[in-house]
């Protein structure tokens, strides 16, 4: 089995209080570029500039669940009445280049091997488009393994000497070398 060069995807938008509604079906290749073959009456130049912005970025961000280890941030001091005059003493400094509290981020760069699930998730969260394609589509297949033995065999070779070798000490008068 080979791997295709597209595979197919429907493309519906998501509406925070309604149904999805669909936008049109088309092909996704490898890279994840989106190709529209049909698109829902009047959505052609929403699909087209849309899908052109996904299909221009060379990067997508997924993000994540909070880093466990990152510390809760202290309140900022501008938002504390009477500040600056009023700070109190046990506010401790912010480090900026602490981990903050809040979703983690992590930038998936086309072509990687996680990136057409983090399109498909990044086109829900961004543009409200619930791209619906097999991500492992373009995975390839998986070998076959060798065949092996289901039991070890019940009878074995007969043990002897090995075959008898011809005697070369003695070479004929032709097959010797000048």
């Amino acid at each position: 089995m080979s791997i295709p060069a597209t595979t197919p995807v429907s493309i519906r938008y998501i509406s925070p209080p309604g149904a999805p509604a669909f936008l049109g079906r088309g092909t996704i290749d490898p890279l994840g570029i989106i190709t529209v073959t049909e698109a829902a009456p009047d959505q052609d130049a929403w699909l087209a500039e849309n899908l052109g912005e996904l299909n221009a970025r060379s990067y997508v961000i997924l993000k994540g669940p909070p880093e466990a280890s990152a510390p809760a941030l202290p309140p900022a001091p501008d938002l504390l009445p009477g500040f600056p005059d009023d700070v109190p003493a046990d506010i401790p400094e912010l480090d900026v280049d602490a981990p903050h509290p809040g979703p983690s981020k992590r930038k998936v760069l086309r072509g990687a091997p996680d990136f057409l699930a983090a399109l498909q998730d990044y086109g829900l969260r961004v543009y409200g488009l619930e791209l619906e394609f097999d991500p492992k589509a373009f995975d390839p297949p998986a070998k076959e393994p060798a065949p092996q033995l289901e039991e070890a065999p019940t009878e074995l070779p007969p043990a002897g000497p090995p075959a008898a070798l011809p005697d070369t000490t003695e070479l004929d008068e032709a097959d010797r070398l000048t």
